[in-house]
């Protein structure tokens, strides 16, 4: 600061003789003069002034003028305001000339009570307000000016620290950028181009529009800044609007002045374009007639349609009158030139006259309303507004130090200090009907205005207008207003030429959206403390994420979140704190849904418009995962990091490892039951020959492992298990095939590849009736599976489900899951997308074949929830009945925060959700949920795929069994349905199926009869010694091959599961599973099926290779070559008629 504005003293006597005799004006004269800022003149290069008058800017410094007359003469105020004014012609330089001026006058210790400058009103435009406020701000506080803005908005004016003598009675740019957001989001826009000039409050501006569409959703596809130096290069404009309408971009947000906007309009109508951009105008155009207009006055047509923002418009219809009666009343117009001679200038710039030559001729009403068409320019309103606080301010301030004698007393010269002025506008309120004796009939009936902070609050702050042709001409009606923050907007009142700015039919807008980042994204809601959810949502892709699941896994989130919400309804959990939600996408990968929890813990949860909470002490604990090894993944993780975690559908038995995993918790029953059950229902089908897909994870391979070990206990072949792999799926029927009579094929497969493994089935031929399903509990009762086109491969499976009734709440609340921008929700729209296939008006990916038939397209009657949703809806309430308990007794019921004891005790906490019941089946029967090692406690129900009665195109699940876990097993064996009406999938014989079950025990006890024909015996012995050459025969080509293959292909009951590769293979040759005699040669691999007993690695016997002695061996067996099957049964009925 400088002191006592001593060094700008030196400048102003330099710049003074400058300053009066280039523009400044003193209108009327007074006790107290206010000193107007305004442009009067358009601008010239170099910072100078055009001959050209601004008619509009005149026009404000008159309502001024006029308005303080008013109040000199009929207000009741003991001294007269006077009014001085300088033109600063749009320019810094000149402002700043000003400003040294005013610096000095106020500095000066005068004791002329007319030079006492009672506050500055300006100037117009922002970039010359800040240079004005940094120079009358710059002296000690009780000398500084009071500057009043009414028509400079930008937001950094409002920062005191920087500009601490200004104030404004108009909107900031803040509110503005609100209503432009507000407005976009009404019309359904979300893809639009930004044009702004290139000045601080054009960049500003754009700024702050780029945030705030950035937190609602509104995609900035392109922006442009136009310079303007020695004028506007057309060209600008024009590659401006070519790239908009190229990349159908019909949504443009226009900052900059009414020159330029005016340029952009002209743009337009030279193009050659018919379908032209909807163009939305900051309130700096206000409704200025001419910025739609040509040269010659005509309005351009392609201008139509555009919507521009007012601040809250009152037309001062006295002012109104006034203004005409100057430019239609040749007495008027002298009389009032006398005292505004720039009136002069005005005239001659909307006659075209030559300043020194025109004669006045009264204008005719046509001519008055071509000139200044209607309405009335917005800042009238505010510049009277502004010129009524200056008045109000310094008739407080003289009443206060003269008192209520109605005179201006004596000493009011040096009692006047301009300093308390801005204090005093911090906080003052306007009544405009009792301030003053006098009051506009316009105003009367305005509500009081208030500043507070020296910022003003309207109740009504902004309208928007539509510029429309109407059946005679074009004019600006208003469609939209601003209540309480919040804009309604009349759509139907909207010009038909407002187009919709959204991405295109056919399009995707990669500009819009980045996959990548919402594979990173969360799902948020801010809470106190907060429940994790994870959820797959993506698939598993090269890098780490791919494409969003279309099945329902989505649906999981939704489903946490209802819980949440219900519980808050419901009861008061946690000594009712708000509970909050995070739902991380664990794209299926072990590696992404560490690294992200660690993230979350560490560095807690970051939205896309920057915002960090930090959530480490808030965490209840986590609800996930889906698949088993992903749940795995995350239980690495929380036992380390010591929080608790319920899965609603992980089964694997590893996951019972409380040594492992101390603080994991289940709502669905391990698999060790599940292949009990699937085994129970092949033996009560009478079969015992039997083949296996299963996925390439831990739920795979630990179902594998438990139908292994159930098959062998059982008496039951399991002939072949394939595991499902995206390079595998191409040969699965193939190698089906290779064993017909093994009808049974166990489905262990996870729901994210299971419908997509049944359509490749289809494709690659299967029919129906040759092999029967029987899916584990991550089929169920799926009905995409049921609703599947084409042939009917399913047609008799039986599936395993593990069912929780379905709450009806929670089905309402699936069915209202809606397209949601972004930053909302981050998956709900392409969720649905990608499940039903179609786009929505307002997404960014519109490569789907049609629309979407409404924004909710799961609001059907027939709505079943899988069972995961179902199952994490139970485990959110679980972990929250849990935690409620397990926080009132290390923290106490009042405690609104999770006490340390409530963190560091997390096996408590797994003891209290273990204590939870729940009435699952919805009958009044309350049950526990999970047993003592927190696994879950529900049984099986089984189903069975039927053709309906009357539709035998149309499957459905129907019930014809249940494995309990306490309880009987039941099968209604006369209920089930097969294509070939029965299933037979047995071993031919015993010693056919040898290489995969005990052999049977041959009695060798029975006599002889008796008698024995000696022909018989002659016969049996030559056909003995037959059979004993063929087994001699048979013995020494075994051995021959044996010794051929060094005994490296010893045949094992039960393959050695493990990630290594045998030396010698090649990745491909691994992963296609194709096996050699001996590590890779070069030659071309021998192909064998996957059989069970022949180990995927050759492997020497486990007493050799140290495996895990968990683990047991049968012995070796012949192994059966897939082509002999057929064989084998015709020899092996020859031996039996023999």
């Amino acid at each position: 600061m400088l002191k006592d504005g001593v060094i700008l003293l030196v400048l102003y006597w330099s710049t003074l003789a400058l300053v009066r005799a280039d523009g400044k004006q003193t209108l009327l004269p007074g006790n107290f003069t206010v000193a107007a800022a305004m442009k009067i003149f358009e601008p010239a290069s170099g910072g100078t002034c055009g001959p050209r008058a601004d008619v509009r800017s005149v026009q404000l410094l008159e309502a001024m003028k006029w308005y303080l007359q008013q109040i000199n003469e009929n207000g009741g105020l003991p001294f007269k305001i006077g009014l001085e004014a300088f033109a600063t012609c749009g320019s810094e330089q000149r402002s700043a000339l000003y400003g040294i001026d005013l610096m000095a006058r106020s500095l000066k210790a005068s004791a002329e009570i007319s030079d006492i400058i009672a506050g500055v009103v300006g100037p117009e435009l922002s970039t010359e307000a800040r240079v004005l406020s940094s120079i009358l701000g710059s002296i000690a506080p009780e000398r500084r000016l009071l500057q009043l803005g009414f028509s400079s908005s930008a937001v950094d004016l409002g920062d005191q620290t920087l500009y601490p003598n200004y104030a404004r009675v108009i909107p900031s740019d803040s509110v503005q950028i609100e209503v432009m957001v507000q407005t976009m989001l009404s019309l359904g826009w979300n893809r639009i181009a930004v044009i702004y000039e290139d000045t601080s409050d054009g960049k500003e501006s754009f700024h702050k529009l780029q945030a705030r569409t950035n937190e609602v959703g509104i995609c900035i596809s392109f922006s442009k800044r136009i310079h303007v130096g020695n004028g506007i290069i057309s060209t600008n404009l024009t590659d401006a609007l070519d790239q908009s309408i190229n990349d159908k971009i019909f949504g443009i947000v226009f900052f900059g002045t009414t020159n330029i906007a005016n340029k952009l309009f002209d743009a337009m109508e030279r193009s050659l374009y018919t379908n032209v951009p909807t163009v939305l105008l900051p309130e700096v155009i206000n409704q200025d007639f001419s910025v739609f207009q040509k040269l010659n006055g005509n309005v351009i047509a392609k201008s139509e349609g555009s919507l521009t923002l007012s601040a809250s418009h009152l037309e001062i219809s006295e002012f109104k009158s006034h203004w005409k009666s100057v430019f239609t009343n040749a007495t008027v117009f002298s009389k009032e030139r006398t005292t505004n001679p720039w009136l002069i200038d005005v005239y001659a710039s909307i006659t075209g006259c030559a300043n020194t030559q025109c004669n006045f001729v009264p204008l005719s009403d046509q001519a008055f309303l071509k000139a200044f068409s209607d309405p009335q320019p917005v800042y009238v309103q505010y510049a009277i507004i502004a010129t009524h606080a200056l008045a109000k301010l310094v008739g407080d301030l003289v009443k206060e130090s003269c008192g209520d004698s109605g005179t201006l007393c004596n000493g009011i010269t040096t009692l006047f200090m301009p300093g308390s002025m801005i204090d005093k506008v911090q906080h003052m309120q306007m009544n405009f009907q009792d301030d003053f004796k006098w009051s506009l009939e316009s105003l009367r009936n305005k509500p009081p205005v208030t500043l507070h902070k020296a910022e003003v609050f309207l109740d009504s702050p902004f309208s928007v207008f539509n510029f429309k042709k109407t059946p005679n001409s074009f004019e600006f009606e208003k469609v939209g207003d601003v209540k309480n923050g919040s804009l309604t907007l009349n759509k139907t009142m909207l010009s038909p030429k407002v187009q919709s700015a959204v991405c295109s039919l056919g399009k995707r807008c990669d500009e819009c959206f980045s996959i990548a980042e919402l594979h990173e994204a969360v799902l948020f809601e801010e809470g106190e403390v907060y429940v994790v959810g994870v959820n797959p949502i993506f698939q598993e892709g090269k890098t780490g994420c791919g494409e969003i699941y279309s099945t329902n896994t989505y649906q999981i989130a939704e489903s946490i979140k209802f819980a949440v919400s219900e519980a808050m309804q419901d009861d008061e959990p946690l000594s009712g704190m708000k509970i909050g939600v995070i739902i991380l996408s664990s794209c299926n990968n072990p590696s992404v849904i560490q690294r992200k929890i660690y993230s979350l813990v560490h560095n807690g949860v970051v939205l896309h418009n920057g915002t960090r909470f930090n959530i480490s002490n808030k965490i209840i604990g986590f609800v996930g995962g889906r698949a088993s090894s992903i749940s795995m993944a995350i239980a690495e993780v929380l036992s380390k990091l010591r929080f608790v975690q319920i899965s609603y559908s992980s089964t694997s038995p590893a996951l019972s490892d409380r040594v492992k995993y101390p603080y994991f918790l289940r709502t669905v029953t391990p698999d060790d039951f599940q292949a009990l059950a699937m085994i129970q229902v092949i033996k009560t089908l009478k079969a015992d020959y039997i083949q296996m897909v299963y996925s390439s994870d831990a739920y795979g391979e630990g179902g594998l492992a438990k139908i292994k070990e159930e098959a062998s206990n059982n008496g039951v072949c399991l002939i072949q298990a394939l595991p499902v792999t995206e390079a595998s799926q191409a040969e699965i029927v193939r190698k089906l095939r290779l064993y017909p009579r093994a009808k049974l094929v166990i489905v262990f497969l996870g729901t994210n590849i299971l419908e997509q493994f049944l359509v490749n089935l289809q494709f690659q031929g299967l029919k129906k009736g040759e092999f029967v399903f029987i899916g584990s509990e991550a089929w169920a009762k799926n009905q995409n599976i049921v609703n599947m086109k084409g042939e009917q491969i399913v047609f008799g499976a039986i599936t395993m489900a593990i069912e929780i009734a379905q709450d009806s709440k929670l089905v309402d609340a699936i069915k209202i899951i809606t397209p949601q921008p972004f930053y909302q929700n981050p998956w709900a729209t392409l969720y649905l997308q990608n499940k039903l296939n179609c786009y929505f008006s307002s997404s960014f990916d519109k490569t789907q074949p049609r629309l979407c038939p409404n924004d909710r397209p799961l609001n059907v009657d027939n709505l079943a929830l899988d069972l995961s949703t179902t199952s994490s809806y139970i485990a959110t309430k679980a972990l929250i009945q849990g935690a409620t308990s397990h926080h009132k007794a290390e923290c106490g019921a009042s405690l609104k925060k999770l006490c340390q004891s409530f963190q560091d005790n997390p096996a408590s906490l797994v003891s209290h959700i273990k204590a939870t019941r729940f009435d699952i089946e919805k009958n009044g029967n309350i049950i526990k949920l999970f047993n003592s090692n927190g696994d879950g406690t529900l049984g099986y129900r089984i189903y069975n795929i039927q053709p309906e009665e009357d539709n035998k195109e149309n499957l459905f699940y129907k019930e014809v069994g249940r494995f309990p876990l306490e309880g009987t097993f039941t099968l209604e064996v006369d209920k089930l349905v097969f294509p070939e009406g029965k299933v037979t999938s047995v071993c031919l014989d015993d010693r056919h199926c040898a290489t995969c079950k005990p052999v049977s025990v041959v009695d060798t006890t029975t006599s002889l009869p008796k008698e024995i024909n000696g022909g018989m015996i002659a016969l049996g012995t030559l056909l003995g010694v037959a059979v004993l050459a063929v087994i001699c025969l048979v013995v020494a080509i075994f051995c021959v091959r044996k010794a051929h293959i060094k005994d490296k292909d010893r045949i094992y009951l039960n393959p050695i599961e493990t990630g290594q590769r045998r030396p010698g293979y090649t990745n491909a040759q691994y992963d296609d599973r194709q096996f050699e005699q001996g590590p890779h040669n070069g030659g071309p691999p021998q192909h064998r099926p996957e059989v069970i007993g022949k180990s995927h690695e050759e492997t020497p016997p486990r007493s050799h290779a140290g495996s895990n002695e968990a683990e047991t061996q049968s012995g070796t067996f012949h192994e059966i070559k897939p082509e002999e099957e057929q064989q084998m049964s015709a020899v092996s009925t020859r031996f039996t008629a023999f």
